[in-house]
């Protein structure tokens, strides 16, 4: 996995966040974006991951 092999790249952590979204494993995917979020914080794609984990926490909140 390209993350194992270059844990400083960004990309792969983007794109693993939203494989475990289409999988439904949100605690995975809110993993996996938090790491995304500390390698790249400041871009187009941060900003949407940033909205993906709120709405992940509200659903969250929602379900038991």
């Amino acid at each position: 996995m390209a993350a194992q092999v270059a844990p400083s790249w960004s990309d792969p952590y983007y794109k693993l966040g939203h494989a475990y979204l289409n999988e439904a494993d949100y605690e995975k995917a809110q993993e996996t974006f938090k790491k995304f979020l500390t390698l790249e914080s400041n871009s187009t794609r941060a900003a949407k991951v940033k909205k993906t984990l709120e709405d992940l926490e509200k659903i969250r909140k929602r379900c038991p």
